[in-house]
């Protein structure tokens, strides 16, 4: 649902959030936007994608959600400890993820090979994919939940293998006690 407010129409959902998080505290210093951790990973950093530039946005009714400015957020918590009106935006910027998923705009994201959720942001993947000496497929490719249940897979594999094992060594154990 949408309400105008001073000539700007805003999603009630998304007002809340500014609310709840509290965007309204904003006064536009640009802190959070100069110790943005984004400006030294990505080379095609844009001000579009800045904390402050999303906040007044938010603020003036753009529509976040067609924008594929909300995925860029690496949510390190950065520009919330350096805010000195304490806007809450690794928060806001969570919410707003979970409700542009929740409404369908996953086109920005990276779904789970598994089960289809979404977990990643593309670029943010991306990144991952060709920085990281720690990258492994599943490590960009699987949701948390779907790791887990692949974790324990294995771990139920190799505990039935082991006790097959064990199970042989003690028929092969009693055989040789019998001669």
């Amino acid at each position: 649902m949408k309400h105008s407010v001073k000539n700007r129409t805003v999603d009630t959902r998304v007002e809340d959030l500014i609310v709840k998080h509290g965007l309204l505290k904003c006064v536009q210093c640009g802190k959070c936007t100069s110790a943005c951790t984004m400006t030294e990973i990505f080379e095609d950093f844009r001000y579009s994608w800045a904390p402050r530039t999303i906040v007044h946005e938010a603020l003036f009714g753009t529509d976040l959600f067609r924008a594929s400015s909300i995925w860029y957020c690496l949510v390190c918590d950065v520009c919330e400890v350096t805010c000195p009106s304490g806007v809450h935006f690794r928060e806001f910027i969570g919410s707003l993820r979970d409700l542009a998923v929740e409404r369908g705009y996953i086109r920005n994201l990276r779904q789970c090979k598994r089960c289809g959720r979404p977990i990643l942001p593309k670029h943010t993947s991306t990144y991952i994919q060709t920085k990281s000496e720690d990258y492994t497929p599943d490590s960009v490719l699987l949701c948390e939940r779907c790791k887990k249940y692949i974790l324990a897979q294995k771990f139920k594999e190799n505990l039935r293998a082991s006790r097959k094992v064990e199970a042989k060594c003690q028929i092969g154990g009693k055989k040789k006690s019998r001669r």
